[in-house]
């Protein structure tokens, strides 16, 4: 991970709970290569993609067979982040989760 380390055990003890509580919407920065290092994470992430509850998540730009696999996916939409939309994107986000189906209520 370049100059970085990864301490899977700790990484687990702390991302995994979070991701696994019931939520109405799900919100991940990032699905990136230190996080991909972890196998349960990724096991995690495939089924909160493979349920109804919306996700925004930030993902990194490389090639990696899991994170290629969930961008190709046909009911996940991808937005590039630039400096042209940075201003708007909240509200656009914002406004794709009010009107997502499986918003509750």
């Amino acid at each position: 991970m370049g100059r970085y380390g990864v301490d899977l055990e700790e990484f687990e003890r702390l991302a995994l709970p979070a991701l696994e509580k019931p939520a109405s919407v799900v919100l991940m920065d990032e699905l990136g290569k230190m996080e991909l290092a972890s196998a349960r994470f990724r096991e995690v992430v495939l089924d909160l993609f493979e349920g109804d509850v919306p996700i925004v998540a930030t993902v990194h730009t490389f090639r990696h067979p899991f994170t290629d696999a969930l961008k190709g996916r046909p009911d996940v939409t991808t937005i590039r982040l630039t400096a042209a939309n940075r201003g708007a994107l909240p509200e656009e986000l914002a406004a794709r989760l009010r009107n997502h189906p499986g918003r509750p209520g």
